[in-house]
């Protein structure tokens, strides 16, 4: 009793001290729940959320970003990518077996080559993904791959069945059937993998099977096998086997094969690696890293090398990267700098444009990209929320709902499962799959970027984990306040701030930078000039030798500066965050911005 009679005096000191804006309570709920060290907390850069309503503080704890915050040892990720030897060149494929890869959806992807993998900004995106939303928290906002990207760098199909199916098979009769020659048993096959090895005895001389329709057909598979095996849906081993439950998709003719959503597929298996990739203890990373390196180079400029202009103007869009030369990365602590410091103005939201109009893509596919739905790679399944990034298919950002949450499958392995139909098991996954269309919400459209006084983006800012560094976020913090001073200042929103508000703001900036000793304190005159002239003393330096080596060695790290901690926005009776009005020319006040969103997208919303 003791105990909790203390801690009861203490939370009510706190609440006391605390100001309206409750700065001081937020600070000691940090510094308990998360143990990050202890500062002042009016001066202090928290790196968010300041309000749990999305995200999990038990999910925090264990994040690799909070490691990062804490200025510990973090570990750079291992990609693990299978080498793709043997079979047609990308730029040299058989027209019969092109005829073949464009029936079954892989054509766009067998003529991507082998794209350099940049590891240190893999590790860089990792740190700011949240398994929760299962979406990258930005500076400027939640950001995430969607099926429009799948479709618009690797071309493969988002619209079709669910990739799923029993496991409970023989494989050897299996790969029998498909590849026309039995694998060895603990020599090319063990348990349910397929070494790489007996794809390539597949993968003869062209030349030796070109007379041969059935053998072109198995070849094809054993391409478009070993495609998957190597990098689209790879896993977190060598890369020397492929998981043979993918065969049996595979056994039908090339048309069935292109019926499957390869796209959705691809994407649940790269979510579900992001999402083990941010415990801490977590070294290697599966998934498909072309794609996710790809993403983040046409969305952020900045951090991206020059990227080519297409050999091939009537190609897919991923394949202008084929002619990309190499490249040496930069340090993960580089990436993560840029990361925290992105302007509005260097994220693009929309890199594709109409480019999509000129693909063999249905206007009907791309309608279902904007569905919420689960998407199914065998026993993972994952949700796509595309509600949380509208501006990433040119719409205005509501507020979104609280996150989906799947019980029961979001930590689901194979371990000891490897006997079971996930076509029956997963049913209402599927169902839901296929009835995606009814999911779909159409916001306002957006025109221009979006103002750092928006609604969601002072909702985002309470919620959103912002920042991964500490030396970076006070830069960021610092950029934000600029932005608001460049948008208050303008001539038709100055009367709604007022210089009260531009004066606080200028404060928060001043004293992120420890700068307030230079503005606020009296500035004593200097003594006066010493007038007492001396002779100059020189010595001799002996050649070749330089002075000033190993001074850096003896400096110490800077440590970031703290911030101030942004107070929440009063609320009104519309469910809104209050607006300051902007007085007209009639003499009536007019809102500054739209009304609140449908109901349907506030957090507060129970879920479906």
């Amino acid at each position: 009793m003791a105990k909790v009679g203390r801690v009861l005096r203490e939370r009510h000191a706190h609440d006391m001290a605390c100001s309206p804006c409750g700065v001081r309570k937020i600070f000691v709920t940090y510094v308990r729940e998360l143990r990050i060290e202890p500062s002042d907390p009016c001066t202090h850069v928290l790196p968010g959320p300041y309000r749990w309503e999305v995200l999990r503080k038990r999910t925090q704890r264990s994040h690799v970003s909070q490691v990062v915050w804490n200025e510990d040892t973090v570990r750079g990720l291992k990609t693990r990518r299978g080498k793709l030897q043997g079979g047609p060149h990308h730029d040299d494929i058989p027209d019969v077996v092109a005829d073949y890869l464009t029936q079954a959806g892989f054509i766009h992807v067998a003529r991507m080559s082998h794209v350099q993998i940049n590891t240190p900004l893999i590790s860089a995106l990792v740190e700011r993904w949240r398994p929760e939303t299962h979406t990258f928290h930005m500076t400027q906002g939640e950001m995430t791959v969607t099926l429009q990207d799948v479709a618009g760098i690797l071309g493969l199909p988002t619209d079709g069945q669910a990739v799923t199916g029993s496991t409970a098979l023989d494989w050897i009769s299996m790969c029998q059937q498909v590849f026309g020659t039995a694998p060895v048993a603990g020599t090319d096959i063990h348990g349910g993998d397929l070494r790489i090895s007996y794809l390539d005895k597949i993968y003869a001389d062209w030349f030796t099977v070109a007379h041969n329709p059935e053998e072109v057909r198995r070849y094809t598979k054993a391409h478009i096998l070993r495609l998957l095996g190597s990098w689209l849906v790879c896993d977190r081993s060598d890369g020397s086997k492929i998981a043979c439950r993918y065969v049996p998709l595979l056994a039908g003719d090339f048309t069935d094969i292109g019926r499957y959503s390869w796209g959705s597929a691809v994407l649940a298996h790269l979510f579900r690696h992001l999402c083990v990739a941010t415990n801490p203890r977590t070294v290697n990373l599966g998934g498909c890293h072309v794609l996710l390196q790809i993403w983040a180079w046409i969305k952020f400029p900045p951090i991206a090398p020059p990227i080519p202009q297409p050999t091939h103007p009537e190609w897919h869009f991923g394949h202008r990267f084929n002619s990309l030369l190499p490249f040496k990365p930069h340090e993960q602590s580089w990436y993560r700098a840029n990361l925290d410091t992105l302007y509005r103005d260097e994220v693009v939201w929309q890199p594709y444009g109409e480019y999509h109009t000129t693909l063999f893509v249905s206007d009907h596919e791309r309608y279902l990209w904007l569905s919420i739905t689960p998407i199914i790679c065998f026993h993972t399944v994952e949700y796509a929320q595309p509600d949380r990034c509208m501006r990433q298919f040119g719409f205005d950002q509501p507020i979104p709902r609280r996150p989906r949450k799947l019980k029961g499958v979001h930590d689901l392995t194979l371990r000891g499962k490897k006997d079971d139909n996930w076509e029956r098991k997963l049913r209402p996954f599927i169902h839901r799959w296929t009835i995606r269309d009814t999911s779909i919400r159409f916001p306002p459209a957006l025109v221009g970027l979006m103002s750092p006084n928006h609604e969601y983006l002072h909702w985002y800012r309470q919620r959103g984990k912002r920042f991964v560094a500490r030396r970076a976020a006070r830069v960021g913090r610092a950029i934000d306040g600029l932005e608001m001073l460049y948008f208050a200042t303008t001539a038709d929103q100055f009367p709604a701030f007022g210089l009260e508000w531009v004066h606080d703001e200028i404060g928060r900036i001043i004293a992120i930078f420890r700068e307030s000793a230079r503005v606020e304190e009296p500035g004593p005159e200097a003594p006066p000039t010493q007038t007492v002239e001396e002779p100059m003393l020189t010595i001799e330096v002996p050649s070749g030798r330089q002075e000033g080596h190993g001074l850096g060695r003896q400096r110490e790290s800077v440590r970031a500066i703290p911030d101030p901690i942004i107070a929440p926005r009063p609320r009104t009776d519309m469910q809104g965050w209050f607006r300051p009005p902007v007085l007209s020319q009639a003499g009536g006040p007019k809102p500054m911005y739209h009304g609140p969103p449908p109901p349907q997208y506030y957090d507060s919303q129970p879920s479906p």
